[in-house]
């Protein structure tokens, strides 16, 4: 019996490194038209799992209160909480060690695939043409064939339709060496 706790110990813990140890790849789309969505999933192992939905904003939403009447849940009158000494300090570190976390995490992060298309328009058709020429540069710019963008003015009136889908893919034990840095910054060091 103890063997075979053991062995399940040992087996949970190899499915655990491999979960953390293998790329998981990420997927981001969002769709604007009458409404704003947006998806993301996550697939685990190199990939090599189903899908996993992570965020859907079109399920899963609690309906609000109507306006003008407290929600069952709101709170009276709260007391003043005087800060600790050290959060005001703690707080300063964090915001100067966050780009150095962000940098960290973005160079672990790797892109496979970006593509954007859609219909854009404002109220005044000189701006949306402005706008356009703007984007110009973005749109026939020389870009590496894993980005895709395709942006229409409409002249006609305010619009905004379309979708945009970020595929990419990390390693979660790679982030492990920004994430013990920005929290040894913060936590541990004092400047």
């Amino acid at each position: 019996m103890t063997a075979l706790l053991w062995g399940l110990l040992l087996l949970s813990g190899l499915a655990l490194l491999a979960v953390i140890a293998l790329p998981v790849h990420l997927r981001l789309r969002a769709e604007a038209g009458a409404a704003l969505r947006f998806r993301a999933e996550a697939r685990l192992v190199a990939g090599l799992t189903p899908a996993l939905p992570v965020f859907d904003s079109t399920g899963g939403r609690k309906p609000r209160p109507a306006p003008g009447r407290p929600s069952a849940a709101a709170p009276g009158r709260k007391r003043r909480r005087k800060p600790d000494a050290g959060g005001r300090g703690r707080a300063l570190r964090m915001v100067r060690a966050a780009p150095r976390l962000l940098g960290g995490v973005l160079r672990r992060v790797h892109l496979d695939r970006v593509a954007v298309t859609g219909v854009f328009g404002l109220a005044d058709p000189a701006e949306t043409g402005q706008l356009y020429g703007w984007l110009a540069l973005l749109i026939h710019a020389p870009r590496p064939p894993r980005v895709a963008l395709d942006l229409r003015p409409d002249f006609t009136g305010p619009s905004l339709a379309g979708q945009a889908e970020v595929a990419l893919y990390l390693t979660p034990i790679a982030l492990l060496g920004p994430v013990l840095r920005f929290g040894w910054d913060v936590f541990v060091v004092p400047r």
